[in-house]
């Protein structure tokens, strides 16, 4: 009797677990999207301001979501070696590991490539012109991740309940 009841108990929890992850990786998307756009921001100011150093730029840069996924560290721990940007570099190794939109990739690619080659003036349109963009995705994505986390979690729960009762 005690084996089917923590029997139930997992068979209805693993999918409850199973909709709140994809819950959160919802959230992590806009997160990260919002983490970029503050990035580009950041950058657009040590440039116009300070006319700070490529390689300086990040190094008092945070934000939770860019942390937890690696992509900060990779930023800041790069040495500036080719003729590529060091956001370029970063841009391409986490590629696969970002969880934003093709779309925001793209924008985020275009802008890497010119990063570091154009004039002052010039790259503070360029960041102005990328997170514009990138605002704009940002904007439909929150407005879809809410219902998006939602469903993954109702899905889960359910999924969980139908299971459970099959195995009454």
């Amino acid at each position: 009797m005690i084996t089917k009841a923590v029997g139930l108990c997992l068979v209805f929890i693993t999918p409850v677990i199973a909709g709140y992850y994809a819950s959160n990786q919802v959230r992590a998307e806009c997160a990260q999207l919002y983490g970029l756009i503050k990035l580009i921001k950041h950058a657009k100011r040590k440039i116009s301001g300070f006319m700070t150093r490529q390689e300086e730029i990040f190094d008092d840069f945070d934000d939770v979501a860019l942390e937890r996924c690696g992509f900060l560290d990779c930023l800041r721990n790069q040495k500036l070696i080719s003729e590529d940007s060091l956001l370029r570099t970063a841009v391409v190794s986490f590629e696969n590991r970002l969880s934003v939109s093709p779309a925001a990739k793209s924008a985020l690619f275009e802008f890497s490539e010119s990063f570091g080659k154009l004039s002052a003036e010039e790259q503070s349109e360029s960041c102005d012109s990328c997170a514009a963009a990138l605002n704009e995705l940002y904007d439909e994505s929150r407005s879809r991740a809410d219902i998006r986390a939602k469903l993954c979690r109702t899905i889960g729960f359910s999924a969980g309940a139908v299971a459970a009762i099959m195995l009454i």
